[in-house]
């Protein structure tokens, strides 16, 4: 074979291998909107700072906006929102 027809091939085996994995996310996220609890993955920017990388649909709807306005924004609008509940801790686990 030649150079053109391997990559014509690890082309195709790269775009089935990302449908699979788009699947499998689509499942994921399915599931985590399904629950009632609060589901966010946070991501360490810096020193004490998080921002959120994923949210499940509760948490969007509790704070009634899309999930994309929560997903990149600093965690601390927990704090903010719940001075009452630390939810840092859990954030941090």
């Amino acid at each position: 074979m030649n150079a053109r027809a391997d990559e014509s091939q690890e082309l195709q085996r790269l775009r089935t291998e990302n449908a699979v994995l788009q699947e499998q996310l689509a499942l994921r996220n399915h599931a985590l909107d399904a629950t009632q609890s609060f589901f966010v993955i946070t991501e360490l920017i810096g020193a004490e700072q998080y921002k959120i990388a994923y949210c499940n649909k509760k948490v969007a709807d509790r704070y009634g906006v899309p999930r994309e306005q929560l997903i990149g924004r600093d965690a601390d609008i927990f704090n903010n929102r719940w001075k009452h509940q630390d939810f840092r801790p859990r954030l941090n686990a």
